[in-house]
């Protein structure tokens, strides 16, 4: 019964989809010359939203995050996306 469960549990984190680490996006930002402080004076995002976006979500912050990366945000950002959407 155990071994079922320990394979139950195998299965289901192949499953996971990892978000980037914030060192990841802040690394990958400036190998490609941005800060998050550059993004948000071209892009008329606030500052605001874009120190939020770390811990919650800002749609619009995050696009533009993952626009300077050549990304969607979904690859950025998975566990805050809807699987099925």
């Amino acid at each position: 019964m155990l071994t079922n469960r320990f394979e139950q549990l195998r299965r289901s984190t192949k499953k996971l989809i990892h978000s980037w680490s914030w060192a990841k996006i802040k690394c990958e930002l400036e190998m490609r010359g941005h800060t998050l402080a550059s993004l948000a004076e071209k892009s008329q995002v606030s500052r605001q939203a874009f120190s939020k976006v770390k811990n919650c979500i800002s749609a619009p912050a995050q696009q533009v995050i993952a626009d300077a990366l050549g990304v969607e945000p979904q690859a950025i950002w998975p566990h805050r996306y809807r699987r099925d959407a």
